[in-house]
């Protein structure tokens, strides 16, 4: 069991080419940056993983020998100068299967310079459990139990996506039936400020007709007054005129 940390310049002018010849080893290497979120959140799952793997006596008594290597991305350079074949054999590829991100975490079989990325959920539990038996989990000699596990994160995986999905038409069926009920309310409202304010035209259009008719119906009925005066003060003019003859003949007898 090989572990080595490359996270200063020191670390990797101490390491030889020969300490990176693992040749006959499964080798896990883990690429990391310290400006990386992801990198210094999973850190302690990582380091975690280092120290059970290193004091697990069982793990190592069945021939589970692996290299394990942690490299911050700011020794790149360094390590291609003094060791460019691992860098261009291990590292290189690392990245580019990775599409140069970070945390990329791989694992290389005896003999191979063919990455396996690990896509997994990053816990110390998984990191160890891709070594058991001195086998990646990701390359072909796959054990019934991580088999199983795998069904298992799969059966949950998509347990939670189905939640999450169902949750999402949730929601958005409640945004519909929200927008609908919001749009059924400003129409009746629309409504009943329209037929209020019907109400209020209709009473001031019946108020100004009423108006015109009782000035229409004044107007003739001065008119009838006048008319009526007028006929009565001829008649009385008449009247004076008899009376005036009648007294003048009463005079004259």
């Amino acid at each position: 069991m090989t572990i080595l940390n490359i996270e200063k310049l020191q670390d990797v002018r101490e390491l030889s080419p020969s300490k990176f010849d693992h040749s006959g080893k499964e080798m896990m290497i883990l690429i990391h940056s310290e400006m990386c979120g992801h990198c210094v959140e999973m850190m302690p799952e990582w380091d975690s993983f280092e120290q059970e793997v290193k004091d697990d006596v069982e793990f190592i008594r069945k021939g589970n020998t692996c290299c394990i290597i942690k490299i911050e991305t700011s020794q790149l350079p360094e390590l291609k100068n003094t060791n460019p074949s691992f860098y261009n054999n291990k590292v290189v590829k690392m990245l580019e299967a990775q599409q140069y991100g970070v945390p990329s975490i791989a694992t290389f079989e005896p003999q191979s310079d063919s990455p396996k990325m690990f896509q997994e959920e990053r816990t110390s539990d998984k990191f160890k459990q891709i070594l058991t038996k001195g086998k990646s989990k990701l390359g072909k000699d796959q054990s019934k139990k991580s088999e199983k596990d795998n069904k298992m994160e799969t059966k949950k995986k998509a347990e939670v996506e189905a939640k999450k999905k169902a949750e999402v038409e949730a929601k958005k069926k409640a945004e519909v039936e929200a927008k609908k009920k919001a749009e059924v309310e400003a129409k009746k409202k629309a409504e009943v400020e329209a037929k209020k304010k019907a109400e209020v035209e209709a009473k001031k259009k019946a108020e100004v007709e009423a108006k015109k008719k009782a000035e229409v119906e004044a107007k003739k009925k001065a008119k009838e007054l006048k008319k009526e005066l007028k006929q009565l003060e001829k008649t009385g003019d008449k009247l004076e005129k008899r009376i005036e003859k009648i007294r003048s003949e009463l005079t004259r007898l």
